[in-house]
């Protein structure tokens, strides 16, 4: 089948409610290939794009009409809407693609169902092939009606679908903030039959109930800033069981493939990691020139290449302590390069042992 086939409907703003069921079998196009997405493949588009777009603008506008009136008896005339309602709540995927991709030796890499814009699932491609996209707005195949609906509406159907997901000004920081760290989102009290005091930290390690209430947290709101809690321990003070061992573990290295792994795990979104790993500590501390890809900020950039697994072993731990609770996993995620303060500190594997980081500033 499809290598990733996404169906993420959202309910609108206004709160309309949408409940989706699905049902049928997985169609197996690559019939056991591995396909891989390249530079100057295609992007194709199938189905009436735009077409469900204006069906949601169409029933919130419906909706805002009533709430003026407030008129039970008052029914809106929607028959000649039919089309564009029906493909924002009953979204399907043509009956003929799967044939005809088929029938034309076409093997797709990726596959997703439009449901929040055509700009965002490009977005989604972006992220899951490590490639980018150029996108042609006058080769972009509207279903043919929806220009004039959306003319009615004043929507340009072509900007709404190419414009970037608009940045939403950042909310305001609780006066009282959490912070998850690594070992609790990742780890439970299941590992200590494999890891012992390797994972011992203060506050224990405790249920899976209780990561998955943290997991919860980092999307809704409650957790603020995830940190890493690093304490590279000789590993010789990490015995001498529960009660003598230290308290804590080096993480530092393995901080963001860990947490883009979870990423992958649908526990949380790329955005939203990229908040609460770098937006939120430079807000909350009054970090300056830190935290942002923005003009007048420091350079610190991560590059990482998705897709590419490896296995942590001890000649690839950077600490001098020199191991780790992550040795034997094998993430997904790789660090490609690191700038810092603008400077290559990290090209594929090598480090310029010669570079030195500057004092922080505050505002």
């Amino acid at each position: 089948g499809f290598k990733a086939v996404d169906l993420d409907l959202l309910p609108s703003p206004n709160g309309l409610t949408i409940s989706v069921s699905a049902a049928g079998e997985k169609a197996k196009l690559t019939k056991g290939r591995t396909v891989k997405a390249r530079s100057k493949d295609l992007v194709c588009v199938s189905g009436s794009l735009g077409a469900a777009y204006l069906g949601q603008q169409i029933l919130e506008r419906e909706k805002r009409n009533f709430d003026k009136t407030k008129d039970d008896s008052a029914q809106p005339d929607l028959e000649k809407y039919k089309m564009l309602i029906g493909s924002y709540l009953k979204p399907e995927i043509p009956a003929g693609v799967v044939s005809r991709l088929e029938d034309s030796g076409i093997y797709p890499s990726h596959g997703y169902l439009v449901s929040r814009g055509l700009s965002d699932s490009l977005k989604r491609l972006v992220r899951d092939s490590g490639l980018g996209v150029k996108v042609y707005a006058d080769k972009i195949p509207f279903e043919g009606n929806s220009f004039a609906f959306g003319k009615e509406m004043d929507i340009d159907q072509k900007k709404e679908a190419v414009k970037p997901i608009i940045p939403v000004a950042p909310r305001p920081l609780p006066k009282i903030t959490a912070e998850a760290v690594i070992a609790h989102l990742y780890f439970t009290d299941c590992d200590y039959a494999r890891l012992g005091t390797r994972i011992k930290c203060n506050p224990a390690i405790k249920r899976p109930t209780d990561r998955e209430a943290l997991r919860r947290a980092l999307m809704d709101g409650r957790i603020t800033t995830v940190g890493t809690d690093h304490a590279p321990h000789q590993l010789s003070d990490k015995e001498g069981g529960c009660a003598r061992a230290a308290s804590g573990m080096p993480m530092i290295q393995f901080s963001l493939v860990a947490m883009l792994e979870l990423v992958d795990m649908g526990v949380l979104t790329l955005e939203r990691l990229v908040e609460l790993m770098c937006h939120r500590p430079a807000r909350l501390f009054e970090v300056r020139e830190r935290g942002f890809l923005r003009e007048g900020c420091k350079a610190d950039i991560v590059i990482v290449r998705p897709n590419s697994p490896w296995t942590v072993t001890t000649d690839v731990i950077q600490s001098k302590c020199k191991w780790s609770p992550m040795e034997g996993h094998t993430f997904n995620w790789q660090v490609e390069h690191t700038f810092c303060n603008g400077h290559h500190l990290f090209n594929k594997g090598v480090f310029d042992a010669a570079s030195r980081g500057e004092a922080l500033t505050f505002r």
